[in-house]
């Protein structure tokens, strides 16, 4: 069990009410609650599940009895203030349709209406501390805020307008499970040790210091209030993780990993498909064998997540959208049958033989799951076409890749009808698909495509439907912002999604598009938004063009379009030792970091499909170097707890570096990255201890020291 699985500490604006939607902190439907008291809080139950609260100062707690699935469970809920606040944008120009979008929402164009006033077209929304791009949205082309002097480069020729939140970084010293220390002296602890607040007999304060004794759950969450009214937290400390939990998460395509069986090999023969757009040969036989040899090990794998294996369509087709080229279904996203593997990738029995022989050495294994939509040749479209969507809008339009506007309807091209979740056969029919390879293949859990085009409620049937008899991991794909990311993390829906806003701006920062200072602030924005779920940091995916190629300045332009025109060759020197740096801060960060597949070897390429490239097991001198060094850091991460749970705590950083503190207990790692050509010293003051540190990092490099 995991912090997921027990009540959030809830951050509400005091003397604001709010609706919390406790159903989502439940695998059953809850059927009623009882409140059995409050301190600082007004509260009385509602409907469906839900309360109504009103934080009337800095904290407060209630213990509320819940009644779900038969059940009964008595938790105790904490409450603090939000340190956000009411930011005002205004757009002085003219038009008729006026919106408000930015990194706090995804970029959703029509998600954020602004009021015509006589100042200007206004929005007002709560914002946490942090750093914010945004523009506006005039009757559906994209302004900058000319009042605003802070912008950026928006990657596509123009300017993202920058707001910045001010608001300092918090931690706490964890000497010890059962000894904390502030920054202040006390006058009060709050102490949720699962879902129970502890009782004044359980710990004891000194000072700055506070002891606890008697825990009943490895989870537990802190909130300070000091002797002149400071309130810091709240700080999660999880005692004994549990796998996958500061592991390595390894992503692969099948079919462009290895062959091992070249019996299955097939190509679908079109002059319209490019080769790059074509089945390649590799299979689940290949991926054992890279397995039997120790590859995986030696980059520290914990966690193997493999691309679709469901029977594919059999030829090509054609893109809607221009300039409509062919493809083929070699990456397995465009299931024909959701409970055959398809011949090119195997049979059922090598997939048994991979999780097992996954399982002897430790490694999870994730299959990635497609419940949006079937291949139009599906037997089961052909025989219940009133369990999709229509292609067409009421208008006559088609409903194609309208993301923003149909989110649950529209289709991702003409040949994939997406599926009509209001339908009871087909949550029965996609849950029961889900289930059959838990049970028949023993795999650990799913990673889950476009989870923002299906609605929260099938992810609660689906999650429940898991729970029988062991946890299933489920990690989500979701595009957009922290807080819409969140959505789907609960006990009720998904363990973790992840984490695109850190993936931007991590590019970024390693391709000198924005600077090491403005990276280290990200990182800590996303641990603290996701402490809750399983946090998926990355550098790389199938999605955009590779890492390397990125840094090394060959994709600008259209990603897509570079991949057919002008894909990218092999990169400079310089680009390889910029990867080292992004393996050596996903290799430092807790929660479940992924890699993609070839980036352990700066595999370049432009956007999908030439993002992926057959793999290759024979290198140059430069992928050698860097696969070495990827190999050096899982060492460095399976020998350091620290490295694996540790909190990141911001230490300094300037535009071409950071360093950064990871701390579990009494393990404590410095971190120092520097993207900067010559080698640099940085002194600084542990934040625990006052002792004085300078700390050398290696020009193009990184350094990690214990201390």
């Amino acid at each position: 069990m995991y912090s997921l699985y027990f009540l959030p500490v809830f951050v509400l604006i005091p003397h604001k009410p709010e609706k919390i939607n406790l159903s989502k902190y439940f695998t059953s439907p809850v059927d009623s609650i009882q409140i059995l008291s409050t301190d600082g809080v007004d509260m009385y139950p509602i409907i469906e599940g839900k309360i109504m609260v009103q934080l009337k100062g800095n904290v407060g707690s209630a213990r509320i009895n819940v009644f779900s699935g038969g059940d009964s469970f008595v938790k105790d809920m904490l409450f603090v203030r939000s340190k956000s606040r009411k930011i005002k944008f205004i757009y002085r120009g003219s038009g008729r349709n006026v919106y408000l979008a930015g990194s706090f929402n995804g970029w959703n164009s029509n998600a954020l209406p602004m009021i015509k006033t006589d100042s200007g077209f206004v929005a007002e929304i709560q914002l946490s501390p942090g750093r914010y791009a945004y523009k506006f949205v005039v009757d559906g082309k994209w302004i900058q805020d000319t009042n605003n002097p802070l912008s950026e480069d928006d990657g596509y020729g123009g300017r993202n307008s920058i707001l910045i939140v001010k608001g300092g970084h918090e931690f706490i010293d964890d000497i010890s499970p059962s000894h904390y220390r502030f920054p202040f002296t006390l006058s009060r602890v709050y102490i949720l040790n699962g879902d129970r607040l502890l009782d004044e007999e359980n710990y004891s304060i000194k000072g700055r210091d506070v002891f606890l004794k008697n825990l009943k759950t490895d989870v537990i969450r802190i909130v300070g209030i000091g002797r002149k009214g400071e309130i810091s937290g709240p700080f999660t400390f999880n005692i004994k993780p549990e796998p996958p939990i500061g592991g390595i998460m390894y992503f692969l395509f099948v079919d462009r990993f290895f062959e091992g069986d070249g019996r299955n090999m097939r190509k679908i023969k079109d002059p319209e498909v490019p080769d790059i757009a074509n089945f390649m040969g590799g299979d689940l036989k290949g991926v054992i064998l890279k397995l039997k040899d120790g590859y995986f090990d030696s980059l520290g794998i914990s966690v193997l997540w493999i691309s679709p294996v469901f029977l594919c369509p059999e030829g090509a087709y054609r893109d809607a959208l221009p300039p409509h080229r062919k493809f083929t279904g070699y990456h397995g996203y465009w299931p024909v049958d959701l409970y055959r593997i398809d011949p090119s990738f195997g049979d059922m029995d090598d997939l048994k033989e991979l999780v097992q022989e996954c399982h002897k050495r430790g490694i999870k294994v994730f299959l990635d799951m497609v419940l949006n939509h079937v291949h139009e040749s599906s037997r089961v479209y052909k025989k219940h076409r009133d369990w999709f969507t229509s292609i067409y809008l009421p208008d006559g339009q088609k409903n194609i890749r309208l993301f923003d506007e149909h989110p649950f309807t529209t289709w991702f091209d003409e040949f994939l009808p997406s599926f009509d979740f209001s339908k009871d056969s087909v949550v029965e029919y996609l849950s029961s698909a889900a289930k059959f390879w838990i049970k028949e293949v023993g795999i650990d859990g799913f990673r889950l495509d476009a989870v923002k085009h299906i609605p929260h409620e099938f992810w609660r049937v689906l999650r429940r439907r898991m729970e029988v008899e062991r946890h299933v991991w489920m990690i989500g794909e979701t595009i957009s912002s922290r807080e819409k990311i969140n959505e789907w993390i609960s006990p009720s829906e998904l363990d973790g999604q992840f984490d695109f806003p850190l993936f931007w701006v991590l590019r970024d920062a390693l391709a000198g598009r924005t600077g090491m200072d403005r990276l280290m602030q990200e990182i800590v924005r996303s641990q603290d938004a996701f402490s809750d779920g399983l946090w998926v940091p990355f550098m790389d995916n199938h999605d955009f063009g590779r890492l390397v190629s990125f840094i090394n300045g060959d994709l600008l332009g259209n990603e897509k379009e570079l991949a057919f025109v002008s894909p990218p060759g092999k990169p400079e020197k310089k680009s390889y030792h910029l990867m080292k740096i992004g393996f050596a801060i996903l290799y430092s960060l807790p929660g479940l970091p992924m890699i993609y597949y070839g980036d352990e070897i700066g595999l370049p390429g432009a956007g999908d499909p030439d993002n992926r490239r057959m793999m290759r097991f024979k290198h140059d001198s430069d992928e050698e170097l860097l696969l070495k060094e990827v190999k050096k850091l899982a060492g460095l991460r399976r020998k350091s707890r620290a490295l694996r749970f540790g909190r990141v705590v911001p230490i300094k950083a300037g535009n071409e570096y950071m360093v950064y503190m990871k701390k579990y207990f009494s393990e404590k790692v410095v971190c120092g990255f520097n993207r900067g050509e010559k080698d640099i010293v940085v002194g600084f003051k542990d934040p625990f201890t006052g002792k004085h540190i300078k700390l050398t990092i290696p020009g193009e490099g990184y350094r990690m020291e214990e201390i």
